[in-house]
């Protein structure tokens, strides 16, 4: 069943899987075979275009929450329309994923997609947080199951 936020997803992600570890590293360090494609809500006032207290300019900290995810096809553009995914729509994140992982984001009317148009914004993302302040258990295992995973994220777009 979709988060209640599924709707008003505004940041999409591209990040890839950290590959497995291999038992023996003489045979090499495997490269990583998929990514995946997040949508999330982002909330707050940072979401309404208010300045953000960061070190430059071009760095946005945001919050909010999974709506969605998905393995990312081979040969379809993490841009994409989203009924070009097979979406995961619980709201939790992926296997895998974990706080300073790093990929692209795209912030802006995912609706418009394939379009990027302003005033979206394209750049590099990083996961600063993930499952948000209440952790995993007790009342955050409550909160999960009906908002999905919290996620911190911080877009850098070019100046």
């Amino acid at each position: 069943m979709p988060t209640p936020f599924a709707s008003r997803a505004n940041l999409r992600l591209l990040i890839p899987q950290p590959p497995a570890l291999p038992a023996d590293f003489r045979s090499g360090v495997p490269a990583s075979t998929a990514s995946w494609v997040l949508q999330v809500f982002i909330r707050g006032p940072e979401a309404g275009g208010q300045p953000l207290p960061s070190t430059t300019p071009q760095v946005r900290s945001l919050s909010g929450y999974i709506t969605a995810w998905a393995v990312l096809p081979a040969g379809t553009s993490w841009l994409a329309a989203a009924s070009a995914f097979s979406w995961d729509t619980t709201g939790l994140a992926p296997t895998g994923l974990a706080a300073g992982l790093s990929g692209r984001g795209f912030f802006g009317d995912l609706s418009a997609l394939p379009a990027t148009s302003a005033p979206a914004q394209v750049g590099e993302a990083s996961i600063t947080g993930l499952f948000g302040r209440y952790g995993t258990g007790g009342i955050g295992a409550e909160l999960r199951t009906r908002t999905g995973d919290a996620i911190d994220v911080e877009l850098q777009v070019p100046a």
